[in-house]
């Protein structure tokens, strides 16, 4: 590590580094945020369709309890179709296999 004497040697050393690696670490800065801002952006998608796959899910537990068999493999099916990455896909699937045996 350099000792420098005066103010002005510090100043330029640091104007000499930021020369040197003020680029990399702009772009540093700027890849870091933009993953965090990615990785929000998918926790909140993943959540959203989570949401809604449940609302769908909920739809078809009431379809079942009121014995309304063809829109309740309507909406296993539509369950099963946009919300594969979910657990409520599943459960859907096997719901709709239940529907289909009784």
């Amino acid at each position: 590590m350099e000792i420098y004497e005066t103010e002005e040697e510090r100043l330029a050393a640091a104007k000499r580094w930021w020369t040197e690696n003020g680029q990399s670490t702009i772009t540093g800065i700027v890849i870091g945020i933009a993953l965090i801002l990615g990785w929000n952006f998918w926790q909140n998608y993943k959540q959203d369709q989570a949401l809604q796959a449940s609302v769908q899910y909920e739809s078809l537990l009431v379809a079942i309890k009121e014995e309304k068999t063809e829109s309740a493999e309507k909406i296993a099916q539509l369950i099963r179709d946009q919300f594969k990455g979910t657990p409520y896909a599943t459960f859907s699937g096997l719901t709709l296999a239940k529907i289909k045996v009784e």
